[in-house]
Order: structure tokens, then sequence, then C-alpha cells
């Protein structure tokens, strides 16, 4: 009896140990998909839009001082619901990368899969927009307006733009560790040339 329970026992932690074994070579491929989810128009497109109501709703932040409390209530209630919609979309996003033929798929297209959910991050940004923006503005004076489709395009090509500057970089600073490794360790171990004997 003791025998089969420590047979029981010694089989599950080697399922266990095999499961985590497993599990842990699935990452690569996890930081791939993200990688790859980074580098597409969506992202890029969301991440000027995040930096714009983040900048915008801050700017709310420092001029209200002189607000009533209702009006206050009305742009946090705007706010809050905004940050549903866009929670929404990363919901989305979220089932699509934890389905492993989604991650598949955004691996090799993610800009595809971007298009599939622009209309959800549009919606979202019209939500805020409308819901949100439209109360700051009514309320406090500041000199930036709603986000609009240029200044959206802009945002997108200054992303790119950047991410080709560090992506540059990141290759360079490869090429540079690369030469660092090969001069102090690698060229110590290496077999000499035949012409050097």
């Amino acid at each position: 009896m003791k025998k089969n329970s420590f047979c029981i026992a010694l089989l599950a932690m080697l399922g266990i140990s095999m499961s985590i074994s497993a599990q842990s070579g699935k990452h690569p491929k996890w930081d791939t998909a993200i990688l790859s989810l980074e580098k597409s128009d969506f992202v890029i497109k969301y991440s000027g839009i995040k930096d714009s109501i983040e900048h915008q709703v801050a700017e709310f932040h420092r001029q209200k001082a002189g607000l009533e409390p209702e009006e206050i209530a009305a742009v946090k209630k705007g706010y809050d619901q905004s940050v549903e919609q866009f929670d929404k979309v990363f919901s989305r996003i979220k089932d699509y990368f934890t389905d492993p033929s989604y991650r598949s798929f955004m691996i090799d297209h993610p800009d595809q899969l971007s298009s599939t959910l622009e209309a959800e991050l549009n919606n979202a940004l019209n939500f805020y927009n409308n819901n949100c923006k439209l109360k700051i503005d009514t309320y406090i004076e500041h000199e930036s307006a709603a986000l609009g489709l240029m200044e959206v395009g802009m945002l997108i090509t200054l992303g790119k733009e950047l991410y080709k500057i560090w992506s540059d970089k990141q290759a360079k600073l490869k090429e540079i560790s690369g030469q660092y490794f090969e001069e102090r360790f690698v060229s110590k171990y290496r077999l000499k040339k035949w012409d050097h004997y």
C-alpha cells in the first residue's frame, strides 16, 4: 500500500514537473507574440491616444480647483466609463492572446489582427471624446482639441520612425556587444587557424 502511494506521488510530481517545463518553453512564443503586437500600427496608434488622454485629464486635474463638485463628478464619470470602453478592447486582445491559434496569427500578421480591433478602438475614442473630453472642454480652458485623424496619423508615423531608430540602435548595440564578446572571450578559446601552426 505504501509502495503504491509512493509510486502515485512520484508520478504526480513527474507530471507536474513535465507540465512546468512545457510551460516554460512557451514563453519565447508568448514574447514573440507580444513583440509583434507592440510593433503593430494598432498599438502605436493606441499609445498616442493614451498619451493624449492622460495629458488632457492631467491638465483637467491641474485646473479643476474652481469647479463645482458636480462638474468634477461628471468628468470623472465620463472618464471611468471611457476606461471601461478601452478595457474592453484590451480584454479582446487578451482573449486572442490566450487562444494559441490567434496567438500564432498575432505573430505572423499583427497589423491584420489590429485592423479587426480598429473599429472598437475608434468607438472607445469617440466615447471618450463625447463623454469626457467634451465636458473637460466645457469646464476648463486649454489649448488642445479632440484627437483628430490627422493627429493620429502623425502619431503613427512618428511612432514608426521612433521604432525604426530604436531598432537600428538595438542592432548596433547587438553588433558592438558581439564584437566585444568576440574580442574578450571567444578569441581566447578559438582554435588556431591552420596557417598559424
